[in-house]
């Protein structure tokens, strides 16, 4: 049996083009697309996150790759002089002036789960789900592909409605894993379509 790695995932939400009333178009969702040659989930959609750093909180981790996987920062306080620079440090794992900053960035994430990966599977995550607003008219933008000297992790970045994410997914256009679904779906039930 593998040992869990710890992860935080992050929904990453905004008010859609209708506002957020039930019956209307509700809330869109971020989603990004993994590399199809990545051996963990490639060429599935799945929302930003990841593992976390030695001795950082899951509600850390989640508002940091926020920012490394979608530009978007979260949180109160300046943002460093050359943002697109503090991002491909820290996809080039170097942290630098930013450590002991995430903690507070993340402290408006609201917890919304936890999944584990199913025993069988040969890489093994014990990844904390939380929700956060998205500040008003970010873009989403996936890490420039020179950032990683590996090759990019995701491809695509997106907002979307979450009936649209799983209509995607229903008409084979889109893979989602479990964990992915079912939030999407827990997301529709509670009328943020």
């Amino acid at each position: 049996m593998h040992e869990r790695t710890p992860a935080a995932t992050l929904l990453l939400l905004r008010p859609g083009p209708d506002g957020v009333e039930p019956g209307q178009a509700g809330v869109e969702v971020a989603l990004l697309r993994r590399n199809p040659t990545l051996p963990f989930l490639g060429g599935f959609w799945v929302f930003p996150g990841g593992c976390c750093e030695p001795n950082e909180s899951h509600r850390a981790a989640a508002a940091r790759e926020a920012f490394e996987e979608t530009g978007i920062l979260l949180g109160s306080g300046a943002p460093p002089p050359d943002l697109a620079q503090a991002r491909v440090d820290l996809i080039r794992s170097e942290p630098g002036r930013w450590e002991g900053e995430w903690e507070a960035r993340g402290a408006e994430l609201v917890p919304c789960g936890l999944w584990l990966t199913p025993p069988f599977s040969s890489q093994r995550f014990e990844t904390r789900f939380f929700m956060g607003w998205a500040p008003e008219l970010d873009r989403l933008a996936p890490p420039p592909a020179e950032a990683d000297p590996r090759g990019p992790e995701l491809l695509e970045a997106l907002w979307i409605r979450p009936a649209a994410a799983l209509e995607r997914w229903a008409l084979d256009e889109w893979f989602l894993a479990p964990p992915t679904r079912v939030t999407l779906e827990a997301l529709v039930e509670r009328d943020f379509l």
